[in-house]
């Protein structure tokens, strides 16, 4: 191969990788919290995690999880090619939830999951609810009954591009795209699956971790397709960045208005100048008029939870008391959440570098533990997720020097 045409492949091969966005994050996560940070694992022989018996997550290309991908990595399945309990009752979900009961969770990445992190697996002894005690006292690896919570992130449309998650704007719109089709036809599969004649089975329908449920064509022809009245135990819950969750778009899904579970917006800052950046696309004042709108509704009682979320990084650690200050203004907001910043491949590794404030050898990483120490985020209100070692040690610290 002569030099110019290698030359001219290496352009075409570099204009291909720049513009290949049709995932979110269009590589593979580079790095997490496994390397460098203060995550630790644990000894979690005596705990337990019920999401490989509850949770059915159906990502881009129709691969299925049984909990975020972040935090459980392999797959169990794709509803592409196999109907919903095939997979949920396959060989695969059965080795992770041995996994569970066995105590080793050799299937999980400790460091990534909130869960772990946070210590907040309940002890396998200290168990009351029947169902789980029977799946512990059992050993119980087949399940009968459809999955309890089915996560939707098979559609990346968005009416945002937050550089954390994506290269660029993503919408799948078209029927004549075959990415918008692949998706639709999942969706299809879906409907089908759980909705094609009235029942009274309880299931939560998570919308979305992939995008937002009405930045994407498919997700609001899904929520305007189910007659809530047909499914009284049917419940949804709603992962957004708020931009879009006008009181006109709540009226357009007046089907489900008796059926909403549970609201969370992602704010990632606390300033209109943070936010133009964390959340690129996004308009500060009309999430700020929006969340006003959406805690009307909670105290109406259209929804069980309303809460916020905020993904911690170099940009926006300053900000995370004024968060919560923020929250706790909004009187029916039950919980403001945080999370670290993970490498979805959309930096380049010394892009990222900066950005992983959670990193020890950061140079900002004592000025991070010490907002840690605010009094604000003793809060009740907060919840620490995969922070929670951080805070933890950043108390420590503080306790020392005293």
């Amino acid at each position: 191969m002569g030099d110019k045409t290698r030359e001219k492949d290496n352009k075409m091969t570099k204009k291909k990788k720049k513009l290949n966005i049709i995932d979110p994050r269009p590589h593979e996560r580079k790095d997490g919290l496994a390397t460098g940070g203060a995550a630790k694992e644990k000894d979690l022989t005596d705990r337990f995690c019920p999401k490989p018996w509850d949770h059915f997550e159906i990502g881009s290309g129709g691969k299925v999880h049984a909990c975020c991908p972040s935090w459980l990595k392999a797959p169990i399945g794709n509803c592409m090619t196999e109907d919903v309990m095939s997979i949920w009752d396959g060989p695969l979900i059965q080795e992770v939830r041995k996994s569970i009961l066995d105590g080793n969770y050799k299937f999980c990445t400790q460091q990534e999951c909130p869960a772990i992190q946070s210590d907040s697996l309940p002890k396998k002894d200290e168990i009351r609810d029947p169902r789980l005690r029977n799946i512990i006292d059992n050993r119980v690896l087949q399940v009968e009954e459809l999955p309890l919570l089915f996560n939707l992130c098979y559609d990346e449309s968005c009416n945002l591009s937050c550089p954390s998650c994506r290269l660029g704007p993503i919408n799948f719109s078209k029927k004549e795209d075959p990415e918008y089709m692949k998706r639709a036809r999942i969706q299809e599969m879906l409907l089908q699956s759980l909705f094609s004649e009235p029942h009274d089975k309880h299931i939560i329908i998570n919308v979305t971790g992939s995008g937002d449920p009405f930045g994407s064509k498919l997700f609001r022809l899904f929520l305007q397709a189910i007659d809530g009245k047909l499914f009284p135990n049917v419940k949804v819950s709603f992962q957004t960045n708020g931009v879009l969750f006008t009181e006109s778009v709540w009226k357009s899904i007046s089907n489900l208005h008796q059926n909403v579970r549970e609201v969370i917006v992602s704010f990632d800052a606390a300033t209109p100048e943070t936010y133009s950046y964390t959340r690129r696309g996004g308009n500060w004042s009309k999430l700020l008029e929006n969340m006003e709108f959406l805690s009307s509704l909670r105290k109406q009682g259209y929804m069980h939870h309303l809460a916020m979320d905020f993904v911690v990084q170099q940009k926006n650690y300053k900000e995370m008391p004024q968060y919560v200050q923020i929250a706790k203004g909004f009187k029916d907001v039950g919980s403001a959440s945080f999370s670290l910043i993970t490498d979805w491949g959309t930096y380049s590794a010394e892009e990222f570098k900066k950005h992983a404030i959670w990193k020890t050898d950061h140079p900002e990483f004592d000025d991070f533990l010490k907002v840690l120490r605010d009094p604000i985020l003793a809060d009740p209100i907060v919840r620490w997720g995969n922070v929670y070692e951080y805070r933890k040690r950043a108390i420590d610290e503080s306790s020392k020097q005293k």
